[in-house]
């Protein structure tokens, strides 16, 4: 009960902000976040993190591509890391990226971030397997 309570008041804030995005989002769908996707790799990608964005939010709420990662769901870089990137690197088979890729590619605020983030580290992997490159 105390958890449940815990929850509710930390998550707050971040429910009144996507219930007011809500009231804009009436043609925002599953389909039009998955469009962004420029492969069928960043496709599963899409639908996966749109179904994960969806847990971090309120009922019937419609992910979109540009979401801002902290101020809408409440994810923070550490939630980002453990939760959402590291876990995807394990569910598609995809070593962690240099450490220039990784100062090079920038922030990840949006969905769209990590989509794009992963998709450059499968990339980047495929090229040293490629290559016969090892880390």
């Amino acid at each position: 009960m105390m958890l449940v309570t815990l929850s509710r008041l930390l998550g707050g804030p971040f429910r009144k902000r996507q219930e007011r995005l809500m009231l804009n989002r009436a043609h925002a769908n599953r389909d039009i976040f998955i469009d962004h996707a420029n492969d069928d790799f960043e496709r599963c990608v899409a639908i996966k993190l749109w179904d994960h964005l969806r847990g971090w939010a309120i009922p019937n709420f419609q992910p979109q591509i540009d979401d801002d990662l902290l101020k809408v769901y409440g994810i923070a870089e550490e939630e980002l890391d453990e939760d959402i990137l590291i876990n995807y690197m394990k569910i598609f088979e995809i070593s962690v990226p240099s450490k220039s890729s990784v100062y090079n590619f920038g922030p990840i605020n949006t969905p769209l971030g990590i989509i794009r983030f992963l998709s450059m580290a499968r990339n980047e992997e495929k090229a040293r397997n490629d290559s016969g490159d090892t880390v």
